[in-house]
């Protein structure tokens, strides 16, 4: 050989002083320099193994013990330590501990000494693998080579490639392998289950900071590899190459820990930017971070640097190729955002891909499990910005359950032909372009759109001026009630579904079956189906997301008692027009009539066998009372009760027993015996403040304390009842108030306040929604409602759903928030059973009062309908 091992080992030595920042490229840069070829690089490293494994044993003995024993990660963690006070100390504690000593890889398997033959794309491209090697042995990222296995028990797992780019691989350590008996079956599944942020979030920033706004993005570079794999899995990570033997000590890239151990990294890079640095809008994707300011502002550049900067002092590196300085158009996640006109983008090569997929696809009869799960993988990927295809995925994921073998054969079922005929038909004159959506689900009331169908008549829709009506064609005149309609639903759609693109439509309807087959978009009717895929179809065309509601049918005619309390009487029914009907059935808003229902499903429980009939007798109504009363419901609880039996009465036009002398009495009974006076205080300004304060001392998780902390800070600045805020119980998770129902407002780069829309409410008797608007109080940061708020939503990420949310997804419940506040109020010196969720609506009352605010304005503030007001206005209370 012309170059000897010593300029290979010299080689070898002049790159190493520059591992930190070696690329592949520099690598072979140095190689090049000795004149060697790929297949002389490929001899002289493995000249190089065998020197470097006999290099131990010669000189500089402690040297290499000491670089063999050093964690191998640039991170400081001591650094990162002190930037980390204040992060939920289990966390905190995991990422200082890791980088100090390495981290778990959370098997919990029995591993065996295994060996396995590399895969096929690791054996084509051995020049390719052997630069990897180098690369990673210089960076003190594996160990190795080895003659023999290093440990008794050592477990080998096969090298792979995939393809980056026409140059570039990236190398992949399959623990995966083999599928009965991998280092990743033995990892359970709450150390890999891991969500990301989604490009929908990412559209929420944008369009809170408002158009043309600024976006910037940064890389960390080697992210797993940055992640130190503690030495008591050493012997889990093995490999071999050319009969060497290696293992990992860094977090490899096939591990299925390694996505939610990296995350847990950047999570904490993001509250230490959110929560010390105060940055602007901000999301992450594994080792990908955006950051998003106001239009015409240096606050994202500010915030880019500032992260940079964090990097550096940390030791993350950072990939300066992939860095982009602020601007309008920016691509992240894959997909390329543009906020100066308000859309997201599929970038033209994964259209072309996609349609040529499809194209294929629509010819086969069968197609391997690989083949199908690229197809859904493209799709999936579509679906960030043509959101009502995902519809379309159900299916042809369906077909994959129960196939493990990426090779095994799976036949096309004609549902799922039928489905990829319409993505074929979409994307093939699909521009890859989509507006973002509107915040509010629009429903179908608010856009004058309307659609009925008669089951031997025909079928009928309107919108605004725009009308069609129909005879049922011969075909459809015996379908089934749910068919027909369906049908004109979707001929609406395809009608007019030009006027209502780029929106979010709630249809209304009363057909509980229509309903279910719009959300859930796919049943087993084949006719239903073509009608589903069609309104899909159109849905696709025109970026419309949908779904429905069911409405409860108005009955005219029933005198059912507990069914339908809110109908007329047949004994005059008949000279009423349908206008006035409809404008009867409309007094009372649907939380009334289903507090009503409640109430004659009490009475019939009451009476057991005893026979109900209209008028009801004297007796039942005042033992009905004393029930009640007996049970200890409060006074105007009982007389809520009996205005629904009222109700029923004076709707059919007979003798009401409640208006009688008797029952008028005994509801005056209830009120003398039972104390007047409430016992719940007010939280004051002072408390509130103390509440604040001490939350670190009695909640442990930070998530936890920024939650309750913004609940607080909400339900006292907005005069919220609780039960608006956080969910008393299943029936009530879409009546609080939703994440889509906020909106932050900004003034040159300052956020200025935030938009609550409330859509349900107490003595909501227009049964529209009311707009809160809370200012920021930048004076008063710690109890500043505006400011936690936007740091609540930044750092639990949740798009949709109610507002308060756990960072898992699920509700916040009241009873969690009821257990907190009464742990809290105990901790500093006050009477928990005296300050209960209603205390911050009682205390916004009399602190509005104090300020001296009229009874008429603090009634509007919290959307009061009577004097019940004064009850809750404590001036005595402050004074105390």
């Amino acid at each position: 050989m012309a170059i000897h091992n010593t300029t290979i080992k010299t080689c070898i030595q002049t790159v190493s002083k520059h591992a930190s920042s070696l690329t592949e490229e520099k690598l072979a840069t140095n190689l090049a320099h000795t004149s060697m070829s790929a297949t002389t690089v490929k001899a002289h490293t493995q000249d190089f193994n065998a020197l470097n494994t006999n290099h131990s044993k010669m000189h500089n003995r402690t040297k290499r013990c000491q670089i063999r024993n050093k964690i191998p990660s640039p991170v400081n963690a001591e650094l990162l330590e002190e930037e980390l006070q204040g992060y939920d100390m289990n966390l905190r504690n995991m990422l200082v501990q890791g980088f100090n000593f390495g981290f778990s890889f959370n098997f919990k398997g029995t591993p065996s000494n295994e060996t396995c033959k590399n895969h096929k794309s690791a054996t084509e491209n051995p020049d390719a693998v052997y630069l990897k090697l180098a690369k990673e042995s210089l960076s003190v990222r594996i160990a190795g080579p080895f003659k023999e296995p290093p440990f008794t028990l050592f477990v080998c797992s096969p090298l792979g490639l995939v393809p980056k780019s026409d140059v570039k691989f990236r190398f992949i350590h399959d623990l995966s392998f083999s599928k009965d008996d991998s280092i990743n079956l033995g990892i359970p599944m709450e150390y890999s289950a891991v969500s990301y942020d989604s490009i929908d979030n990412v559209v929420q920033l944008v369009k809170s900071y408002g158009q043309s706004c600024q976006m910037a993005k940064t890389d960390v570079e080697n992210a797993f590899r940055i992640i130190p794999i503690q030495k008591s899995d050493y012997n889990l990570l093995g490999f071999n190459w050319n009969g060497f033997f290696y293992y990992d000590k860094c977090l490899p890239m096939g591990a299925s820990s390694a996505p939610k151990t990296f995350e847990t990294l950047s999570v904490a890079l993001q509250w230490i930017m959110q929560s010390k640095y105060r940055s602007g809008g901000m999301s992450h994707i594994l080792d990908d971070f955006l950051f998003v300011g106001p239009p015409q502002s240096q606050k994202c550049n500010q915030d880019l640097q500032t992260f940079i900067q964090l990097c550096n002092r940390l030791g993350i590196p950072i990939k300066k190729e992939k860095t982009v300085l602020p601007t309008t158009v920016i691509t992240i996640y894959g997909i390329e955002v543009d906020s100066n006109i308000m859309e997201c983008r599929l970038p033209q090569e994964k259209i072309e891909k996609i349609q040529a997929k499809l194209h294929e696809f629509s010819r086969r009869k069968k197609v391997t499990l690989r083949q199908l799960q690229s197809l859904i993988g493209l799709l999936n990927f579509a679906c960030t910005v043509v959101c009502p295809g995902r519809a379309f995925l159900r299916r042809l994921i369906d077909l994959t359950i129960g196939v493990s073998h990426p090779c095994h054969y799976i036949r096309l079922t004609r549902e799922s032909k039928a489905d990829i005929g319409i993505w074929k038909s979409f994307i093939d004159h699909f521009n890859g372009k989509s507006v973002f959506y509107a915040d509010k689900w629009l429903s179908s009331d608010s856009l004058s759109l309307y659609t009925d169908a008669a089951g031997s008549l025909g079928f009928a829709g309107v919108m605004g001026y725009k009308w069609f009506a129909m005879a049922w064609p011969k075909h459809l005149e015996h379908h089934q009630i749910a068919t027909k309609e369906m049908f004109p639903i979707v001929l609406a759609l395809e009608l007019w579904g030009e006027h209502i693109q780029n929106t979010k439509v709630l249809f209304l309807s009363d057909n509980m079956a229509v309903v279910q087959i719009i959300n859930k978009q796919t049943c087993k009717d084949i006719i239903l189906m073509k009608l589903v895929r069609r309104l899909v179809a159109v849905a696709l065309k025109y970026n419309i997301l949908f779904k429905a509601k069911h409405i409860p049918e108005s009955t005219e005619g029933s005198t059912m008692v507990g069914t339908k309390s809110n109908t007329c009487s047949p004994t005059f029914v008949g000279d009423l027009t349908d206008e006035a009907k409809h404008l009867i059935n409309s007094a009372l808003t649907p939380s009334t009539k289903a507090s009503y229902q409640k109430t004659w499903q009490k009475l019939i429980e009451f009476l057991g066998h005893q026979q109900i009939s209209l008028p009801l007798q004297l007796a039942q109504v005042a033992n009905f009372i004393g029930n009640l009363f007996t049970k200890g419901l409060k006074p105007a609880t009982i007389a809520s009760h009996i205005s629904a039996l009222s109700y029923v009465h004076k709707m059919l036009n007979i003798q009401d027993p409640t208006a009688l002398f008797i029952i008028r009495k005994a509801l005056k009974g209830c009120e003398n015996l039972t104390p007047s006076a409430d016992a719940r205080l007010p939280i004051t300004k002072a408390i509130l403040d103390k509440m604040i304060i001490n939350l670190p001392s009695v909640v442990r998780l930070h998530v936890h304390q920024l939650l309750l902390k913004t609940i607080f800070l909400v339900a006292f600045n907005g005069f919220f009842r609780l039960g608006e805020l956080v969910v008393r119980s299943k029936q009530s998770i879409g009546r609080v108030l939703q994440r889509q129902d906020i909106l932050f407002t900004w003034e040159k780069g300052i956020l200025k306040g935030v938009e609550l829309t409330l859509r349900f409410f107490k003595n909501n008797k227009t049964n529209k929604p009311v707009t809160i608007f809370l200012s920021a109080l930048p004076s008063s940061p710690r109890i500043c409602p505006v400011n936690t708020l936007y740091a609540f939503v930044n750092t639990f990420k949740h798009n949709t759903g109610p507002l308060f949310q756990h960072t898992n997804g699920q509700y916040v419940s009241a009873h969690f928030v009821a257990e907190q506040m009464k742990k809290l109020i105990t901790f500093i010196g006050l009477n928990p059973t005296q300050y209960k969720g209603h205390s911050f609506r009682i205390g916004a009352a009399t602190n509005a009062a104090s300020l001296g605010y009229s009874e008429q304005l603090i009634q509007k503030l919290g959307r009061w309908n009577s004097n019940a007001l004064q009850r809750y206005i404590r001036i005595e209370s402050i004074r105390m």
